[in-house]
């Protein structure tokens, strides 16, 4: 069914004439084909003590932020200086729509700038604390209109910084002239989100009593649909691999658990919600084992590649993150701020020899690998008839046939070898190499 509908989309590219869809060795994309070589598979790579130490790096290197211990007023001055970084993005801008015609950036900006109310803002403004309440798209603009880089780059949409997931918390500062728009502060960035999605409090403490619950349910499959009733006939959110919900009473078919809604008014409430007993929760996190890293990171197998995360899908960074949240072990959004918050392994990328011998020296499900330009990462997974293989969440990469170079599409979270891409003009993943981070 994936490769089917990368079949229809790759159809639609008018501006590549020649291209191909890559066919995976079907093999190797099976965890027990890599875990059968591995000695000690349960053997921990990280201590929880190891977790924590990592998790607190992320904060002391501001590669990610906590909204709750954020400054509680700010001023007009501040906030609106926020959205003028913004909204000068848009100063030299050269952008195309989904149907793949220009976008005038005179009239975006004046419609952003519009939208974005900057006359309105109070002189002080006292920070609301918001949980996200279905799944929603972190936005530069109030917008849900599409913006590519070039015609026919969906889903490269520009405008979406990334998705939030149920539970999730923000910080309320401003809205947008229609009202139905929100802006604030996530763990990655500043953005936009719909209200809709929300629900605020200028309590503090209250947002921080539902995000540190000890007892918790947590998603280890890729989506798992929260339900209102014990009936399972209405889904009223999901959340995915990694997050997770406190735990109200755990019975012998399903957990109840606690999940954030809103009023009409937008402020705060709980509701229970009831999740089915299956191999897609846990009551908590996973040890950080090979064996888990890979049963993880195998679920999500073929599963589309969505530029961050766009339509609460996953890019290459989002899915490496998603893996090892189930583990405790919360790794940035962005691809190197994922590998500078681990411990990096020295890689001379125009001297092979040293860069081999360093990855002759990695252990499976132990490593992520990393190249610039454009930012890719990927998990190592092991050593297969002499070469190197990797598990990672591609877009597409040049083949040469002859004296034709072609662009092969992968679209999916695949097992490839590091040899992909070699005599082509973009060389191969292995080439490519800049950074290798381990687990420590």
């Amino acid at each position: 069914m994936v490769l089917l509908s990368l079949l229809l989309w790759g159809s639609t590219c008018r501006r590549e004439t020649r291209f191909n869809i890559y066919e995976p060795d079907e093999e190797l994309q099976n965890a027990d084909f890599w875990l059968s070589g591995i000695k000690d598979a349960d053997k921990l790579i990280l201590t929880k003590k190891q977790i924590k130490k990592i998790n607190s790096k992320n904060y002391q290197k501001n590669l990610m932020i906590r909204p709750l211990q954020k400054k509680t007023l700010y001023t007009k001055r501040e906030i609106k200086q926020f959205l003028k970084w913004d909204l000068a993005w848009i100063k030299h801008f050269k952008k195309y729509d989904k149907d793949g015609t220009p976008v005038n950036g005179t009239e975006f900006r004046k419609q952003m700038q519009e939208l974005s109310a900057l006359g309105s803002i109070k002189k002080k403004v006292s920070t609301k604390y918001c949980l996200v309440v279905k799944p929603t798209s972190l936005r530069a603009f109030p917008t849900d209109r599409i913006i590519l880089r070039k015609p026919d780059d969906y889903p490269f949409d520009v405008i979406h910084v990334t998705y939030l997931d149920t539970g999730e918390v923000l910080t309320l500062l401003h809205t947008s002239a229609d009202k139905k728009w929100g802006y604030g502060l996530s763990a990655y960035r500043r953005g936009w989100f719909r209200l809709s999605d929300a629900g605020w409090t200028y309590s503090k403490q209250e947002v921080q009593k539902f995000i540190q619950s000890s007892k918790f349910v947590m998603a280890t499959g890729w989506e798992v649909p929260v339900y209102s009733s014990i009936s399972f006939n209405r889904t009223r959110t999901v959340i995915h691999m990694g997050s997770k919900l406190p735990l109200v009473r755990d019975n012998a078919h399903h957990y109840i658990v606690k999940i954030p809604a809103n009023r009409p008014d937008g402020k705060l409430k709980f509701r229970l919600g009831y999740i089915k007993k299956d191999d897609r929760v846990n009551m908590e996190y996973l040890k950080c084992t090979p064996n888990n890293v890979a049963r993880q990171a195998f679920k999500m197998i073929g599963m589309p590649y969505t530029w961050g995360g766009f339509e609460y899908g996953t890019d290459c960074s989002s899915f490496i993150r998603r893996v090892f949240l189930t583990m405790g072990l919360n790794l940035p959004r962005n691809s190197l701020q994922q590998m500078k918050v681990l411990k990096k392994k020295s890689v001379r990328s125009r001297q092979p020899d040293q860069k081999q011998r360093v990855m002759n020296t990695l252990k499976p499900f132990q490593a992520i690998l990393y190249y610039h330009t454009p930012s890719h990462v990927m998990l190592y997974a092991g050593k297969y008839n002499g070469g190197h293989y990797v598990i990672h969440n591609k877009w597409a990469f040049k083949k040469r046939e002859g004296k034709e170079e072609k662009k092969v599409y992968i679209k999916q979270i695949v097992v490839t070898g590091l040899d992909l891409g070699k005599e082509s003009s973009d060389k191969s993943l292995f080439s490519k190499i800049s950074r290798i981070s381990v687990l420590k």
